[in-house]
């Protein structure tokens, strides 16, 4: 399948990063999906079954067949057009060159 974007809804505000004792962190780009971000995923949320480690791996299979991806809040009423502007949630880029 040909796509240019995969939006990932969720019911956060994108992937955040633990901040010690403040609140999460919203990590607006991700260049590259390390062992070390995916640690910090905690298991699944109270209504899902993968949680935020399963939209992070979904997000490295798109970006590395190059394809825009986003993770964003879908109760956002503009969540899908301002993530395709990168302006909420977390951005993953493309990362074989494509674009």
């Amino acid at each position: 399948m040909k796509a240019d974007w995969l939006l990932l809804l969720t019911n956060v505000d994108g992937f955040l990063m633990p901040n010690g004792r403040k609140k999460p962190k919203l990590v607006r780009v991700v260049r590259k999906l390390t062992p070390a971000l995916e640690a910090q995923c905690n298991g699944k949320s109270a209504q899902g079954r993968g949680g935020m480690i399963s939209k992070l791996r979904a997000a490295k299979l798109a970006s590395d067949g190059g394809v825009h991806v986003a993770i964003v809040n879908g109760r956002h009423p503009q969540g899908i057009t301002l993530a395709m502007q990168r302006k909420v949630g977390t951005y993953f880029p493309p990362t074989n060159g494509r674009y």
